[in-house]
Formats: structure tokens, sequence, C-alpha cells
């Protein structure tokens, strides 16, 4: 019971339990990892043509970096400014890439879109038919999941689902001016 009672205020996020079960060397690793982290994320964002605000957002839960809403200006017609066609007015953010903790798959890779009002019921629809299970919709934001089953390293995971989403971005731009 004691056990159970310090889990319990450790998830309330007291630091004195919060730290309990790790060792130095464990935290260690976890340090590493997302030192390392960051920096891949920020690859991978150039890779796909978006443009990161350069600051890590990390928690006890997911550890990731966010798109700025303004596309690079040396890119005026590219990837982040096509995607930014779906955005919601006054953002600051357009996306957010990275890991979620999740208690079956350990972390798994993740972006999210924030999209506005006028293109989500499009863009839900179009990525309901690509990612199906791997899909969440919380009102005009959406998460597409990577599917624990796909071999694919995570740098190309990523990249693929952006490019996903630039190209239902521009059907959405084509489809509005028809």
């Amino acid at each position: 019971m004691e056990r159970d009672l310090y889990d319990c205020i450790a998830k309330f996020g007291s630091p004195g339990f919060y730290t309990r079960h790790m060792k130095i060397s464990q935290l260690g690793k976890a340090v590493a990892t997302a030192v390392k982290c960051v920096p891949q994320l920020k690859t991978v964002c150039a890779e796909a043509g978006l443009r990161p605000d350069g600051k890590p957002d990390i928690n006890e839960d997911h550890l990731g970096i966010y798109v700025k809403t303004a596309p690079p200006k040396e890119q005026p017609g590219g990837p982040h400014a096509q995607l930014a066609l779906l955005r919601r007015k006054r953002s600051q953010r357009l996306a957010w890439i990275g890991y979620e903790r999740s208690e079956n798959d350990g972390l798994v890779p993740v972006v999210y879109l924030y999209c506005s009002e006028r293109y989500a019921p499009r863009v839900a629809q179009n990525l309901k038919s690509q990612f199906k299970s791997n899909l969440k919709r919380w009102g005009n934001d959406f998460a597409v999941y990577k599917d624990p089953a796909i071999t694919q390293e995570d740098r190309k995971w990523f990249v693929g689902v952006v490019r996903r989403l630039v190209e239902l971005a521009q059907r959405q731009r084509s489809h509005t001016k028809s």
C-alpha cells in the first residue's frame, strides 16, 4: 500500500516521490536521449521543408518541437507555406513533431497539425483514408501516430507524414479555387 501511495503522489508531480525509482545512470541516459532527439527533430523539419521554432517541448509524457506558423522567407511557395494554408488564424504554431509516451509501445512518433475550422472536415476525411486508426482528432487539431508495425525509421516516417499533409494542403487550395 505504501508503494501505491507513493506512486500516486508521484503522479501529482511531487519531485521527491517522482524520482524515487530512478538511478543516476538511467537519468543520464534519458537526458542524453533528449539532447540527441531535439537536433534530430530539427533535421526532420529541415528535410520536410518546415521551420521549427527552435525550442524543445519536453514533458514527462512527450518530447518534441513546434513548427512556427510563418514559413521561411526564402521559400514562399515551399512545403511550409503550403501547409500554412491549413493553419488557424492568429496562431503562433502550425504543427508539432515529436514523441509521446505510450504505456504499451514506449515512445511513439507523432505529428500534430493545428488546422483551421474551414479546412478541418476535409483534412479529417483525407487523413482518415491514409492513416485510419493511427489518427486522433480534437476539434480542429489532428494527431497522426506511427503504427508500431511500421518498420520504417522514424526520420523517414516524420518526413513522409509531413509530405502527405503538404499534399492535402495543395489539394485544399486547388479545391477552394475551383
